[in-house]
């Protein structure tokens, strides 16, 4: 007989419905806010960073518009001809529209600059926004609606993470809480029409507002397009909006900056090493009320150039990736590149080169290795 088989056998039960977890609400809730906040200051100085002029957003509305207008009659134009000299003019105005369009998102990827952290548009005080401070917000009642839109709509834990389930709710939200503040002025003033213009337009009807920069027009961007920041943007500049400071403030402080895709906060990331370690500290004091410790050293750089990397990327890609056609000249269009983000932007624009396929993926991620390559 085995000793095992002698000793007696008793089963243990263990019922987890009695068992009591202390879960600290009060901390969670500050530690979802500060995350919000951060999410805020991120998406507002991001937005500086992606700022550009009036003017070259307006030549990109043009030709864009030129371009959509070409394609859409396209079709009915070929059924009409069959001429050879008339299908080739078609495409040749195509070719050239589309590398002029190319040219002027060069110039606005390559005109970026990252905003000044003494500049101290942002102030947070305890767990809320305090103060934001912008040319297009230059009214109290304006600024007073602002921060009531971040502290009390925004910041609430009930919202998710996609906004285009819930925009028609968020959007009456936002517009009770105009009328909190517009008070007695509110029946007769233009916030009215406009937010209830935007709300008739989130359940499919037109929209007869005008585009700028201010809030009300930011907030219509956040709203239709606030689940993709790249379609956002791109909606903007096609609206003629060329200053995104307020449109992704409000953004990321529904989003939240542990939620934030790495292709928008790598525009900061991506800067120089003293900048980063600057707005960190100035992230970090906003947020938790104090400087970081910090001993910022310079490293060496490595020997290779951006240009070098690239093209050694490019030998030592699997061949797999490489049976397209076109390819190598694809990305010799995309070269010389003032960053490392307008190099993969124009790439991502040449054939086969999109940010779907695997060859582009497979050049993120290797070039988004830190300390890859020098900045010479």
């Amino acid at each position: 007989m085995k000793v095992e088989d002698s000793l007696p056998m008793k089963k243990f039960h263990w019922d987890v419905s009695q068992i009591e977890f202390a879960i600290n609400e009060k901390a969670l809730s500050i530690e979802y806010k500060k995350n919000k906040l951060q999410g805020l200051l991120y998406g507002y100085y991001v937005g500086a960073f992606l700022t550009t002029t009036p003017y070259n957003v307006g030549c990109l509305c043009s030709l864009k518009n030129a371009y959509d207008a070409l394609v859409s009659d396209l079709s009915s134009f070929l059924g009409k001809t069959q001429k050879k000299e008339a299908l080739e003019c078609v495409k040749i105005a195509k070719e050239c529209l589309a590398n002029e369009i190319g040219k002027v998102e060069s110039i606005i990827a390559n005109s970026h600059h990252a905003l000044s952290i003494a500049s101290n548009e942002i102030e947070i005080e305890k767990e809320r926004a305090a103060r934001i401070s912008n040319k297009y917000v230059n009214q109290v009642r304006e600024q007073n609606l602002l921060l009531n839109w971040i502290n009390t709509v925004l910041l609430k834990d009930n919202w998710g993470k996609h906004i285009n389930s819930i925009k028609s709710t968020l959007a009456d939200e936002l517009t009770d809480e105009a009328i909190k503040v517009w008070e007695d002025d509110w029946e007769t003033s233009e916030i009215r029409a406009f937010l209830n213009d935007l709300r008739h337009h989130l359940a499919g009807e037109a929209f007869h507002q005008e585009w700028d920069n201010g809030l009300l027009s930011s907030l219509a961007a956040f709203l239709v397009n606030g689940d993709d920041w790249e379609e956002m943007l791109l909606f903007m500049q096609k609206k003629g909006i060329y200053d995104y400071r307020l449109a992704f403030a409000l953004w990321g402080t529904f989003v939240g900056f542990a939620d934030m895709p790495r292709t928008f906060t790598d525009y900061l990331f991506d800067q120089e090493r003293k900048y980063i370690g600057d707005y960190y500290d100035f992230i970090y004091k906003q947020i938790h009320g104090r400087h970081i410790q910090r001993n910022i050293t310079e490293q060496p750089k490595p020997k290779k150039s951006m240009q070098e990397t690239i093209w050694e990327i490019w030998n030592n890609m699997p061949p797999k990736f490489k049976k397209e056609k076109n390819l190598e000249e694809g990305l010799t269009k995309s070269l010389p590149a003032i960053d490392l983000n307008s190099f993969l932007n124009k790439l991502s624009k040449q054939t086969n080169w999109g940010k779907r396929t695997n060859r582009w993926k497979f050049f993120n991620e290797k070039l988004k290795q830190p300390d890859m390559f020098s900045n010479g």
